[in-house]
């Protein structure tokens, strides 16, 4: 069966990156009032737009990583500028009336006794990863949760790292109106050498859309020149049967969007990628270049910072400055078979990403008065 590429770009676009690609939370500033006052400086993810093919979306999952790092920052330095890190340990403020934005909502801010005042599990992490400070947040009106962060030093990701878990319905119900979904980030390391695993499940995020549940993985190499991506992205079912016109896809759910690429950091940030959407055969993922049965030929992916170059370029062909196609191969097959916890994207793994591994840890109830600093 011969196969139109455009359609497949364009099934491929919408089905992988519409979970990546739309708008988290867009407040510039959150404010905690007297008589202690935060400014959080979140930045949101924003809309992007498809690009000319089905590699238009594929950094999009560098900029949901970015902005959950940016997320954890900004309260960090919001915290840092009001002196939270020199509280007497073992201080907690609750506030009960907190205008974030549009986003009315309860706090509770924890400066804990020991540096390991809140020993957490998460579904990266192969074990507890102790922190000595947390933020909650609920929804004002009705004490729902909206978010946990747990963190340590100021501007040190090194140790345990950060880890910040939220709920996209709760943040912004305007925006995510599909299913309530957990989003779960867990940074870690010193500039250069930083990570960062991000994972959500029960999805779709927005009404009609496809992604079920999903883990990337981002790593900073070579000092922190490249980074490094693997993604796999569980489609829903159905959105899976969208694609029983590609042969060997046909009653084979669930299905998998699989990318990798490398991309250097500084500009013109050159990326070189692969792409391969996986049926379920019963065992590990399928191979690469495969959509289900279907081999394609739009590997490899070349984009810059200014978007998508082309794709179909051998690897003897990729341009000098570009990520080697050798490298993006090794990506590839590391996305079935390496078993380290925080790297992990085997298929067991993801279809277990669930309530039981991506939830809060803190207490379930917000607080009713105000209290502390």
């Amino acid at each position: 069966m011969k196969l139109r590429k455009t359609w497949v770009f364009s099934g491929l676009a919408a089905l992988a990156f519409l979970g990546l690609s739309i708008t988290i939370y867009e407040v510039n500033t959150y404010r905690i009032d007297r008589p202690t006052e935060l400014r959080f400086d979140f930045s949101g993810i924003k809309p992007a737009e498809a690009g000319e093919s089905a590699w238009g979306g594929v950094r999009q999952s560098v900029t949901w990583a970015n902005n959950n790092g940016a997320l954890i920052d900004s309260v960090l330095t919001a915290l840092n500028n009001v002196g939270f890190f020199g509280w007497p340990d073992g201080t907690v403020l609750k506030r009960v009336n907190v205008q974030m934005g549009t986003f009315l909502g309860k706090i509770q801010l924890d400066r804990g006794a020991s540096s390991s005042a809140f020993s957490i599990s998460c579904s990266a992490c192969a074990s507890n990863q102790d922190f000595r400070n947390r933020l909650i947040i609920w929804r004002q009106s009705d004490g729902e949760k909206a978010m946990e962060l747990y963190f340590n030093d100021y501007g040190d990701t090194s140790g345990s790292g950060a880890i910040v878990i939220y709920r996209t319905k709760i943040l912004n119900p305007d925006q995510f109106n599909g299913s309530d979904t957990y989003v779960e980030s867990w940074v870690k390391g010193a500039s250069g050498s930083k990570r960062q695993t991000y994972s959500w499940r029960d999805g779709p995020l927005i009404s009609g859309g496809v992604t079920d549940r999903a883990r990337v993985f981002l790593e900073e190499m070579d000092g922190g020149s490249l980074l490094c991506v693997k993604a796999v992205i569980q489609l829903t079912t159905t959105a899976a049967s969208e694609f029983n016109s590609i042969p060997g896809c046909s009653g084979n759910n669930p299905l998998y969007y699989a990318v990798a690429y490398g991309q250097k950091t500084v500009s013109p940030f050159e990326t070189t990628a692969k792409v391969a959407l996986w049926s379920d055969g019963g065992g590990e993922y399928g191979t690469e270049k495969k959509l289900c049965s279907f081999t394609h030929s739009f590997d490899y992916g070349l984009f810059n910072g200014n978007g998508f170059i082309e794709d179909g370029v051998s690897s003897a062909n990729i341009p000098s400055g570009f990520r080697a196609g050798s490298n993006i191969d090794t990506l590839v097959t590391e996305i079935g078979t390496v078993t380290t916890a925080y790297e992990d994207l085997r298929k067991a793994t993801v279809n277990g990403l669930g309530s039981g591994n991506i939830n809060f840890k803190g207490p379930a109830t917000a607080p009713t008065a105000d209290s502390g600093p």
